[in-house]
């Protein structure tokens, strides 16, 4: 059974607590790193939970990029 997406976020939630509480003994490149991959998991599953929107996202993003382009 596949999990819900709010289960997801959780779960990541839980993940970045983890992973930042532990931060202190990383260099500052891999805090970084860690950082924008929260934020991309957290974006991931957001997305998850708003297909309509997303649709809506890529359709603009994609309009602007041919605009730009001109």
């Amino acid at each position: 059974m596949a999990s819900s997406p709010a289960s997801y976020i959780s779960h990541r939630r839980r993940f970045a607590f983890v992973s930042l509480s532990a931060m202190a003994y990383r260099t500052a490149q891999e805090k970084m790193l860690i950082v924008h991959a929260h934020i991309y998991f957290l974006a991931e599953a957001q997305q998850r939970l708003d297909p309509p929107g997303r649709a809506v996202r890529e359709r603009v993003a994609k309009s602007l990029a041919v605009s730009e382009s001109m």
